[in-house]
């Protein structure tokens, strides 16, 4: 008997954690959030107009309807706290109600009072994503390098073939810090440069929107000074 009753009590012990378990876990499940609409603006209008409904939690909005006609231009802030939509044609004058489909659950407000007449209807731009979004690409810019230079020494007008890497975009060449207006970029990893009046001898440097980069070897310019 006392076997009995210990089995029997272990097993109404278990039911009882049991349903402590289940309502715990009840407990912790999170509500979606609270869907409000405090107002709009204007309060008046006619068909053409756009109207600005405001509330929270509203950034899950499929449509609005002006009565029973449905606006064929909505936008929705991303953060939910606003929806801009055109009163659509077919509104009929008078005192009509806004209803929003937020996630399959109507929400209205009102009265809208629509007046007679109607106008092109407003712009309603889309806004910026909001944040935590997919950003856009970024643009990765490489700084150059020079490989090798051929020649590695020449008189005044010169062509000079300059190997390396990234030099898509080059703006400058400069021998012996003197910039040479004369260049053409043949590839990404090939350009020419003519030396230029008064270049000295010196490092030979490449700028590119990545930036600049310079040889560890002098170019020797002949008859510079300083050769």
């Amino acid at each position: 008997m006392t076997m009995r009753i210990s089995r029997a009590g272990l097993v109404s012990a278990l039911v009882v954690v049991s349903g402590a378990l289940i309502a715990s876990a009840g407990a912790r499940t999170l509500a979606a959030p609270e869907v409000t609409v405090s107002g709009f603006s204007p309060t008046t209008a006619i068909v053409g107009q756009l109207i600005t409904i405001t509330g929270q939690n509203l950034d899950g909005t499929n449509s609005v309807t002006f009565a029973k006609t449905p606006s064929q231009s909505v936008s929705v802030d991303p953060y939910g706290t606003w929806i801009k939509a055109v009163v659509p044609p077919g509104v009929a004058p008078g005192d009509v109600y806004i209803t929003l489909d937020v996630m399959g659950t109507p929400q209205s407000v009102g009265p809208l009072h629509i007046n007679s007449g109607s106008m092109p209807p407003q712009a309603n731009p889309q806004p910026a994503p909001a944040k935590g979004s997919t950003p856009a690409p970024v643009k990765v810019v490489v700084a150059p390098r020079i490989i090798s230079v051929s020649p590695t020494a020449g008189r005044i007008g010169t062509v000079v073939r300059i190997h390396g890497a990234n030099l898509s975009g080059t703006s400058w060449v400069s021998f012996g810090g003197v910039r040479t207006t004369h260049l053409v970029v043949l590839s990404s990893s090939m350009v020419t440069a003519t030396v230029p009046r008064h270049a000295r001898s010196g490092k030979l440097m490449i700028h590119t929107s990545g930036g600049t980069s310079g040889t560890n070897l002098r170019f020797r310019v002949a008859g510079a000074a300083g050769l």
